[in-house]
């Protein structure tokens, strides 16, 4: 899937992403939902704990 999005669910995921250089384009504190451009998916590794909650998306879903 190349999906330009991805979303974020909770600050340590958020911190370990931003620490992995990713850009945020979008955050909505009182969710805990984090909007990142996905342009450096070839080095993402997701948890496989179940702990990290994302979704990869086509679509933005909250105004910017």
């Amino acid at each position: 899937m190349n999906a330009p999005f991805i979303y974020i669910q909770g600050e340590d995921a958020r911190d370990e992403f931003l620490a992995k250089g990713f850009t945020l384009l979008k955050s909505d504190e009182q969710n805990h939902l984090y909007v990142f451009t996905s342009s450096d998916l070839y080095s993402l590794t997701f948890d496989t704990d179940g702990k990290q909650k994302f979704a990869l998306s086509n679509t933005l879903t909250f105004s910017m």
